[in-house]
């Protein structure tokens, strides 16, 4: 969500269409984005990131649940 938000902020006009909004409220709608990437379901998808996550203290499932992501 932070890189979202940084490369949002980085652009000369980060969405042309709202180029009315403040910046950091465009930023900040940009890196809500990424919301669901905070989704345990989400870390799960790649099982050698969530063996890292694991490993890290964080409490996945070991069951991997296959979504699409578009």
């Amino acid at each position: 969500m932070l890189d979202s938000a940084a490369v949002c902020s980085a652009l000369d006009s980060p969405v042309p269409s709202l180029s009315a909004v403040p910046r950091p409220l465009c930023s900040y709608i940009v890196a809500l984005h990424d919301i669901g990437k905070a989704n345990p379901r989400f870390q799960n998808k790649d099982g050698n990131r969530a063996a890292a996550l694991r490993h890290l203290g964080l409490i996945l499932s070991d069951k991997t649940v296959r979504f699409r992501h578009e």
